[in-house]
């Protein structure tokens, strides 16, 4: 079997596994009481995967580990980011994400294994890193306006 999901490194595997990708692309009516189909852009919201597979009622050990990832926290007590592979994942630039909504084990009586779902949310995105950048850029010209403004 291969690999094809990472979570900073660690192979998570999962029979049947389907990775999906949806990005929300933020914007508002601003066309008041007309009929105009004019909006307010308002941001690139991070991308989310959403994870789904089987996982055989033998591999527990693989569904234990699971549920410990998706526990994770980072030193300051939110949740862990992870690092991701997967081949759907680079096609968006997703790098980072953590565990977002729900995950869940549900039994598969028939088949005897658990159909199992997760949600990772990207973290630290390109949108992201971008808009802070643009802060940083207007923050340091500001300053540097103040400065010379102070030395005349």
């Amino acid at each position: 079997m291969s690999v094809q999901l990472t979570l900073d490194g660690e192979a998570v595997h999962l029979d049947n596994l389907t990775v999906s990708v949806s990005a929300n692309f933020a914007d508002e009516d601003a066309s008041g009481k007309s009929s105009q189909a004019i909006t307010a852009e308002t941001g690139t919201k991070p991308v989310e995967l959403k994870v789904t597979g089987r996982l055989s009622y033998t591999n527990e050990r693989q569904a234990v580990r699971l549920v410990e990832l998706s526990r994770q926290k980072a030193t300051d007590g939110s949740r862990h980011a992870f690092r991701i592979g997967n081949a759907t994942a680079r096609v968006v630039k997703c790098r980072l994400a953590k565990f977002a909504g729900q995950l869940s084990l549900t039994e598969q009586t028939t088949l005897h294994a658990w159909q199992v779902s997760f949600t990772l949310r990207e973290v630290k995105s390109v949108a992201e890193q971008q808009e802070q950048r643009s802060q940083n850029t207007q923050a340091f010209d500001q300053a540097l306006a103040q400065s010379e403004g102070a030395s005349l």
